[in-house]
C-alpha cells in the first residue's frame, strides 16, 4: 500500500504509515473498510521487525500533539513578525510606490533617502563639534612627523648632515571642563622630550597663564589680552570660549534646520513624471526608476517665499546668531525683511521662463536614491548641469560627480569601485577641462589629472563620523607625476590613527602620523602664592623675561640629549630666508622721465591718497 500523506510504502498489514504516522486507508477489496476510533488511533502502535528485533513506537498523545503544533505556530508567527520588521523598508517602499501618487512616492523617498544622509551628516558634525566646544572634553594627542632615507640623503646635499634627524613631533594633551582649558605641549625629537609649554585658560574669568619651564620657570600672564578680547566685537568676546570654536551651532541646531527646509523643498517638488532609465558610471550599468522633476520660476518663487516666511519664527536660527553677539539676531531679522520685501515686490512677474530646472533622480528597488542630474536654465539660455550618479550591479559600484556649463564638462569624477565585507575599494580620476588648465608650464594633460584610490574604506564607520580606509592621491599629467600623497585612517570615538605620507616612487619620503585618545590627561593648574608671574602686557616686563631666556641652552641640551645639532638646521634656514628677503630700502637706481610725475597726477588721481602731498 502507499500512504496517501507522503506516498511511503507500507507494509503489507500495517494500518499506519511507518514514516509520518498517518493512518493508512486500506485497498477496497470487498471487505467492508473498519474505522478506528480517536481513542484507538491515540493508542496505536508501529511494530518494526530487524533481524528479530521488535521496537514499539508510540504516537504522541493528542494533548501533547496540541502543545506541539500551538509552539510550532508561535515559532512561525515569531519568524514572520521578524522579517516584517526588518523587511519594513522595503515594505513601506513597496506601498508607496504601488498605491501612492507619482509625487508622493517621489516625496517619500527624498524623505526616505534625506533622513539617512541627515544622520550620517550629524554624526560627523558631532564628532567635530565636540572635539572643539564639548563642555568636558579630553584628548591626547602625538604629532610625530619621520624623515625618510631618501629625502635625508636630499636634504644633506645643501651641505648640512640630516642623518641623526629621525623624527620631530609633538605631544599635545588637551583637557576642557566647566570652561576651563587646559594643555600641555612637549616637544620631542627622536623620540626624546626637549621642550614643554604649559598653559591654563579661564576665558570667563579673564585668565590665562603660560609657563616654559626649559627656558624659565616665570609664568606669562596674559589675562589682559583675554579681557580685551572678551569686551570686544568679535562674536561678542565669545568666539574663544571653550576652546576657540564656540559660534559653531550645536549639532541638534544643525540637524533642524537641515530638517527643516529640505522638508520645504521636498514639499514643492510636486510635478513629477516616473519612467525607467539605465544609469552607466566607470563601465558600471544599472536599471532604476526614474523620477523627472520640474520646477520653473512661479514654483521657485513659491519655494524662496516659503523658506524665507519660516526663517522669521525660527528659533534654531535665532539662537545660532546669538551666539554672535548682542544685535546679530536683529541685524538678520532686518536683512530678512527687506529680502521678504523684495520678494513680495516680485510677485506676478516672475514667469516660468525667468529660470527653470529638470532633475532626473534615479532610485532602486528598496527607494535608495543611486543618481541625480541637475539641469537649470535661466531665461538668457544659461545652462548649468550637475551630475551625481552611482549605478550598482552586484558588489561593483560606478560613481560620476560633474559639472558642466552650456554643455561644456569643466570638472569631473569618474571611477568604479567594489564592496566587498562592507568595505569599499576603487580607483577614481579628476579632470578638468583644458580652457581651465591652472599652469600649462607644469600640467601636460588636465585629462586624469589626478587619480584617486580608495581601499578598505569602512562604510558602517562613515556613516558614524570617523573614516577607516586608505586614500592614495597621484597625478600622470603634471611635472609631480613620480610623487604621490597617501592618507591612512583608521579610529572611531576613543582612539584615532591617522598618518600623512609623501612617496616618491615607493618610497616615503616624509610621513606625519597623528595619534589620539581619550584617555586621562595631565592636571595643569593655574599659578599658585610663590610662583612668579611675568605680565605680557608690561614691555619691560617681557624685555626682562626675554633677556632670561636662553634658547641657546635648549639647543645645547638638545644635541646632548639627542644627538641633533640644531644650530646648522637654523644657520641653513636663515640663510635661505635671507635669500627671499626683498628690502624695500635697499638702493636702486632709478631713470625718471620728465614728465612722469606729470603723466601720473591727472585729474582722476588724487595725489593725497597716495601720500604724495600732505594737506596743511
Amino acid at each position: 500500500m502507499i500512504c496517501k500523506n507522503c506516498n511511503s510504502e507500507v507494509p503489507e498489514g500495517e494500518s499506519f504509515c511507518p514514516v509520518c504516522g498517518q493512518k493508512v486507508e486500506p485497498e477496497m477489496s470487498g471487505v467492508p473498510e473498519e474505522k478506528g476510533t480517536e481513542e484507538t488511533e491515540d493508542k496505536a502502535y508501529f511494530e518494526f521487525e530487524d533481524a528479530g528485533q521488535e521496537a514499539d513506537v508510540k504516537l504522541p498523545e493528542k494533548s501533547k500533539r496540541k502543545k506541539t503544533a500551538g509552539i510550532v505556530a508561535a515559532a512561525v508567527l515569531v519568524l514572520l513578525i521578524g522579517i516584517g520588521v526588518t523587511a519594513h523598508a522595503q515594505i513601506a517602499n513597496f506601498i508607496k510606490m504601488n498605491f501612492g501618487s507619482t509625487a508622493e512616492y517621489y516625496q517619500y523617498v527624498e524623505t526616505k533617502n534625506r533622513d539617512a544622509g541627515a544622520e550620517v551628516f550629524s554624526n560627523q558634525y558631532k564628532a567635530y563639534y565636540d572635539s572643539l566646544c564639548g563642555d568636558e572634553w579630553k584628548e591626547n594627542a602625538t604629532y610625530k612627523l619621520e624623515l625618510g632615507q631618501t629625502l635625508k640623503t636630499m636634504l644633506s646635499m645643501t651641505g648640512t648632515d640630516f642623518s641623526a634627524l629621525n623624527d620631530a613631533g609633538l605631544v599635545v594633551s588637551r583637557k576642557r571642563s566647566g570652561g576651563v582649558s587646559q594643555s600641555r605641549i612637549r616637544g620631542c625629537i627622536n623620540g626624546q622630550d626637549v621642550i614643554t609649554l604649559n598653559m591654563y585658560v579661564d576665558m570667563a574669568n579673564s585668565e590665562g597663564y603660560v609657563q616654559i619651564p626649559e627656558i624659565s620657570s616665570k609664568y606669562v600672564d596674559f589675562s589682559e589680552s583675554l579681557k580685551l578680547l572678551k569686551n570686544s566685537n568679535l562674536g561678542g568676546g565669545n568666539v574663544f570660549l571653550n576652546g576657540g570654536m564656540s559660534y559653531l551651532p550645536e549639532p541638534e541646531k544643525m540637524r533642524n534646520l537641515l530638517i527643516t527646509y529640505s522638508d520645504i523643498a521636498i514639499r514643492n517638488m510636486d510635478s513629477v513624471e516616473k519612467s525607467s532609465g539605465e544609469l552607466e558610471a566607470g563601465e558600471v550599468k544599472g536599471n532604476y526608476t526614474k523620477f523627472t522633476v520640474t520646477c520653473k520660476g512661479k514654483e521657485f518663487y513659491n519655494l524662496l517665499s516659503d523658506m524665507m516666511n519660516t526663517m522669521k519664527d525660527d528659533q534654531n536660527i535665532k539662537a545660532i546668531a546669538d551666539k554672535y553677539g548682542e544685535g546679530a539676531y536683529e541685524t538678520f531679522s532686518e536683512f530678512l525683511k527687506e529680502s521678504i520685501d523684495a520678494l513680495k515686490s516680485e510677485e506676478g512677474k516672475v514667469t516660468d521662463e525667468d529660470l527653470q530646472m529638470v532633475m532626473d533622480v534615479y532610485v532602486d528597488g528598496d527607494g535608495k536614491i543611486v543618481g541625480r542630474v541637475i539641469d537649470l536654465k535661466s531665461k538668457d539660455g544659461e545652462t548649468i548641469t550637475l551630475t551625481f550618479i552611482q549605478p550598482e550591479n552586484g558588489s561593483e559600484i560606478g560613481t560620476e560627480l560633474s559639472f558642466a556649463l552650456n554643455g561644456v564638462t569643466y570638472v569631473s569624477l569618474a571611477g568604479k569601485g567594489i564592496r566587498k565585507d562592507g568595505k569599499i575599494s576603487g580607483e577614481f580620476k579628476v579632470s578638468l577641462d583644458e580652457s581651465i588648465n591652472p599652469s600649462k608650464e607644469n600640467i601636460v594633460s588636465t585629462k586624469d589629472l589626478v587619480t584617486i584610490k580608495v581601499t578598505d574604506l569602512d562604510e558602517d564607520k562613515l556613516a558614524e563620523g570617523y573614516m577607516n580606509g586608505s586614500i592614495t592621491l597621484s597625478s600622470s599629467g603634471t611635472t609631480f607625476s613620480s610623487y604621490s600623497l597617501q592618507f591612512d585612517v583608521k579610529g572611531d570615538k576613543e582612539n584615532k590613527n591617522s598618518s600623512i605620507s609623501v612617496l616618491c616612487g615607493g618610497d616615503k619620503l616624509v610621513t606625519l602620523t597623528v595619534l589620539s585618545d581619550q584617555k586621562d590627561v595631565p592636571e595643569i593648574k593655574k599659578p599658585g602664592e610663590g610662583d612668579e608671574l611675568c605680565d605680557a602686557s608690561d614691555d619691560d616686563a617681557m624685555e626682562a623675561y626675554n633677556k632670561e631666556a636662553d634658547p641657546e641652552k635648549i639647543v645645547a641640551g638638545i644635541k646632548e640629549k639627542c644627538g641633533v645639532d640644531l644650530s646648522a638646521y637654523i644657520k641653513l634656514i636663515e640663510s635661505l630666508m635671507d635669500q627671499n628677503t626683498f628690502d624695500p630700502y635697499a638702493e636702486r637706481e632709478y631713470d625718471l622721465k620728465e614728465n612722469d610725475l606729470e603723466d601720473f597726477y591727472t585729474e582722476d588721481v588724487d595725489p593725497e591718497d597716495y601720500g604724495l602731498l600732505s594737506p596743511l
